[in-house]
């Protein structure tokens, strides 16, 4: 019976892995795949939300040399303090992740307004910001198959596994 219950677990693992690998495999720069934000919500005009304006700005003018980074704008509080990063897949060239993640960022701005984390996963990039105990509230409603997603995404992405 323990056997049976590990070989169906085996098979429904590889089974999403399967799923996950031929949607990114066939997935356009721009297809939507899922993104969130935080119910929690910042001031409107405050500090917070310049220094995330600031945070996506450096995000895509960053793709235009590296196919990830990370940030964080400091404030003069903790609570006005944005962290960010990105990620594009490894077969885009810089032109496209900048592409890719210039559409996720004006998704994020109008679909995440004035909250305190948003992500967002497009076909061949992702893109998320984030600030002190939103990180928590996020990962707590992310569902396990969307954590399987970015991992699939992250092994693509490795210079191990390049597409043709």
């Amino acid at each position: 019976m323990a056997i049976m219950a590990t070989n169906a677990m085996l098979s429904l693992s590889l089974s999403i892995c399967t799923f996950f690998i031929q949607t990114v495999l066939s997935s356009s720069t721009d297809s939507f795949v899922f993104g969130g934000c935080s119910q929690p919500q910042y001031t409107p005009n405050s500090p917070f939300e310049s220094n995330l304006n600031s945070l996506l700005t450096s995000l895509v003018n960053s793709a235009t040399y590296s196919s990830y980074n990370s940030f964080t704008i400091m404030g003069s509080t903790p609570q006005d303090v944005v962290y960010g990063l990105y990620q594009c897949m490894g077969d885009l060239g810089v032109g496209e992740c900048r592409d890719c993640l210039s559409e996720g960022i004006g998704r994020l701005k109008s679909e995440c307004w004035a909250a305190v984390y948003g992500d967002l996963y497009l076909g061949k990039c992702y893109a998320r910001f984030y600030t002190v105990g939103a990180w928590g509230i996020a990962a707590k409603r992310r569902s396990p198959s969307s954590l399987d997603y970015l991992l699939v995404m992250g092994l693509l992405s490795s210079p191990f596994f390049m597409l043709s």
